[in-house]
């Protein structure tokens, strides 16, 4: 138990004001398993964090292997009995009835099973659930410290039954020898596992503070923030790639290849930002072909033609990405936050002010898009003109359109 003088470590992902939140627990035993919790999760994330699929995902061959498998499964060994020990401690920690769970064993899973046998099944289909709404809504309902022992009883049950459902996954031989169903696989294991994690945290915290959790948690953020980043990163990304074009389509072999270098460098910052990891894996296996096409013109670009369809469909499958905007939870989000952004433009509200109620629907109408992006570079805009163009696309959106 933790002396009520002692100042426990700040945790990476807790923070100092999330430290200080806790800190101000009266209760020395909630306030020990609070500490104790975050911790027990702070070391499963740094595992989790730590399985990198990238390098897997610019291979080129995408015949029957297991040369993925054999490279990461060491780590997700790790992953999965890190991650599995800490749900059950998690349990027993929260659960009504005290038990020591230090020396609790996770269930076991049996990674060579899936090797064991290389007949040729059926591929499985995608996962398809609600997951990260319903950690969402566990979340949002953790008003009092006393609910807040059956929300994480809660999330660390869904993480026991994505490793059954992932075990029961791997055992299919389709999967394991299919480089990017196996990834899939992996980077929606990593993405279940770091949001029932940090959700978690986030229930510990919420109950002890008015302040958004955002702020608190700056490393937590729910499905609508995901994707508001998303949309955001991957709409910049899209402009940036159709200006580069419309380079290409009248460059000559020479002139193309700064081009192609100038996309290269693009993609590659969009992949090493935070937001890459909330593109689902279907979508980046589509990026990781352009980025193979891409890298055969490293040197110079003879087939011009080649090289301006691939840049082409580069641009159309950006613009397709745009269907993220269909997502539910953006469309609740952008209507509110279209309604308060016309009430501080017709206020009189400044730029600054403008872009902070504005920035979060970038990516909802492309004429708005220009405005956002006008504010960004600090350059002054019509007011009647961006309200005009506000009401119309709050009007379009609450109508369905």
């Amino acid at each position: 138990m933790t002396p009520s003088s002692a100042r426990p470590p700040v945790s990476a992902f807790l923070g100092p004001l999330g430290t200080e939140v806790l800190e101000r627990v009266r209760d020395v035993r909630v306030r020990a398993r609070a500490f104790r919790a975050v911790s027990i999760c702070d070391e499963a994330l740094k595992v989790v964090d730590a399985l990198d699929l990238s390098p897997h995902e610019i291979q080129g061959s995408d015949g029957r292997d297991l040369s993925v498998w054999n490279a990461v499964a060491p780590q997700v060994r790790e992953l999965l009995v890190t991650v599995g020990r800490a749900s059950r401690v998690l349990q027993d920690l929260f659960s009504p009835i005290e038990s020591p769970a230090d020396e609790a064993e996770p269930a076991s899973v049996d990674l060579e099973l899936a090797l064991s046998t290389m007949e040729h099944g059926e591929p499985p289909g995608p996962i398809r659930d609600r997951r990260e709404l319903e950690i969402d809504r566990l979340v949002e309902r953790t008003t009092d410290v006393v609910l807040c022992h059956d929300i994480i009883c809660q999330l660390a049950s869904m993480l026991a039954a994505d490793f059954h459902a992932f075990a029961t996954r791997l055992r299919n031989p389709a999967v394991v020898s299919d480089r990017w169903l196996l990834l899939a696989e992996l980077q929606e294991l990593k993405s279940k596992c770091t949001q029932c994690l940090e959700a978690i945290v986030a229930s510990i915290i919420q109950p002890l503070t008015d302040q958004p959790l955002h702020i608190i948690l700056p490393r937590y953020a729910d499905a609508t923030a995901r994707a508001v980043l998303l949309r955001s990163k991957l709409v910049d990304l899209a402009r940036d790639i159709a200006v580069l074009n419309q380079k290409v389509k009248g460059a000559t072999h020479g002139q193309a290849l700064p081009v192609r270098h100038a996309i290269a460098v693009r993609l590659e910052e969009f992949i090493d930002h935070a937001a890459y990891e909330y593109l689902r894996p279907a979508d980046k296996r589509e990026l990781s072909k352009f980025r193979i096409d891409l890298k055969s013109y490293e040197q110079a670009i003879e087939n011009l033609s080649g090289f301006r369809a691939l840049v082409d469909g580069l641009s159309v499958f950006l613009d397709v990405l745009r269907a993220i905007n269909q997502r539910d939870q953006l469309v609740q989000h952008d209507l509110q936050t279209l309604r308060s952004a016309l009430v501080i433009a017709e206020a009189g509200g400044g730029g600054s002010d403008l872009l902070t109620a504005l920035r979060p629907v970038l990516g909802r109408n492309t004429e708005l898009d220009e405005y956002i992006r006008a504010l960004r570079r600090g350059l002054p805009v019509d007011r009647k003109a961006l309200i005009e163009v506000v009401e119309k696309t709050e009007a379009l959106l609450a109508a369905g359109c």
